[in-house]
């Protein structure tokens, strides 16, 4: 290989469950391989540490052997790492994200292609190139690309120096995402100071929770956690106003989950049930219903539930945590009330009564030094009169 063209060698990696890398892969590895193939790139999956690599078909313009390795029953993510051009890793990427589309139930809108999610890995030392000043860098991206999202993992991955990059859109709009994306990180390679690259590791569910380790006897047996449809499924009952946690933004979060463990979700917001035309307002609980597909396999119930569990508990933390901030807010205004003695149509006026946000803050800080700055002019000038 030329030197020139060795320059041009990108690698990306990519955070993929069990069951994804099954439905890209096929039975045998066959589907994999023919991608590799067919758009020229190498491939390797990696596993948890300290077990067996088995060597699959090498791809056909190439030397290396693509591998994979073996893992235990327990390990849910692999990774996928790629390498090779970078608009044939792109192709390969938009390749496998229209096989997981396949077993996607979240459409872009009526009669249009389905939408995937695609996680890919990125050292922290690159996140401040990605996100740009204000977002605007990931904002250019989402917006060139077509994607419906992209947003990055809140914190690294355990053990590791890599953030998870979440980019959601239709497969055409991934591959766009992932070549700039993959232009962006090429171009600030050296900036990255220290790499400890993520392996992923038994019983570690990665995603946007606070406990992601799996309970080695699962959560099946949550006393949250009931049986129905003649014990082949599993659901939870929780408040109504959780649910837009569960579901996420254009239902990217519940597609997500479905995605990763190939479970089916099912929701039932009975707040939202009709009696004689109208809203139900003592129904305040939502039911969410997971079963295991056509295998009805209890290992995907599992981890579905498990997902689901931790977007709630994320959720009720979220919820609690706003509502400290809401009444600190409304007890901040009620000392600015007394000390301006200004009347609640004043407020109203300013735009300050309803729920708080970064703006009302704003807002309420302006009042509060201004009206500091005339309390101190006014004790000035009773100081210059004595």
């Amino acid at each position: 290989m030329k030197a020139e063209e060795k320059e041009m060698v990108s690698r990306m990696r990519i955070l993929v469950s069990k069951v994804e890398l099954q439905t890209i892969a096929g039975p045998s590895g066959e589907s994999l391989v023919q991608i590799a193939k067919e758009v020229g790139i190498h491939y390797s999956v990696v596993s948890s540490p300290g077990f067996i690599t088995a060597e699959a078909t090498a791809a056909a313009t190439t030397t290396t052997t693509n591998r994979t390795t073996l893992s235990p029953k327990d390990d849910v993510d692999r990774v996928l790492q790629l390498s090779g051009p970078l608009d044939c890793i792109a192709k390969g990427i938009s390749m496998m994200a229209d096989m997981l589309s396949t077993h996607s139930r979240h459409q872009s809108g009526p009669d249009k292609p389905p939408v995937v999610m695609i996680r890919l890995l990125i050292e922290q030392d690159l996140i401040p190139h990605l996100i740009g000043v204000n977002g605007r860098k990931v904002n250019q991206i989402r917006d060139d690309s077509g994607l419906m999202d992209i947003s990055v993992g809140r914190e690294a991955l355990v053990k590791s120096t890599e953030y998870v990059l979440y980019l959601s859109g239709v497969t055409d709009a991934i591959q766009i995402g992932c070549y700039e994306v993959g232009q962006l990180v090429r171009g600030h390679e050296s900036d990255v100071c220290m790499s400890t690259p993520y392996r992923p590791v038994a019983g570690y569910v990665a995603g946007e929770w606070k406990d992601a380790m799996m309970p080695k006897e699962g959560v099946l047996g949550d006393p949250t956690v009931t049986r129905y449809r003649n014990r082949e499924g599993y659901q939870i009952s929780i408040p109504s106003d959780l649910v837009g946690y569960v579901i996420g933004k254009r239902g990217m979060h519940v597609n997500g989950i479905c995605q990763r463990s190939g479970a089916r979700i099912i929701i039932r917001d009975e707040q939202f049930g009709v009696l004689g035309g109208m809203l139900n307002p003592s129904k305040t609980s939502a039911t969410i219903s997971v079963t295991g597909g056509a295998a009805g396999s209890k290992e995907i119930c599992n981890l579905a539930m498990f997902m689901v569990l931790g977007t709630v508990k994320r959720g009720t933390e979220r919820k609690e945590a706003r509502q400290r901030e809401q009444e600190q807010f409304e007890k901040d205004l009620r000392d600015y009330m007394c000390k301006a003695k200004c009347s609640d149509a004043d407020l109203r006026k300013a735009g300050l009564f309803g729920f708080v946000n970064n703006e009302k803050r704003q807002i309420l800080a302006k009042l509060k030094a201004e009206h500091l700055q005339k309390k101190r002019i006014a004790n000035s000038i009773t100081i210059v009169i004595d």
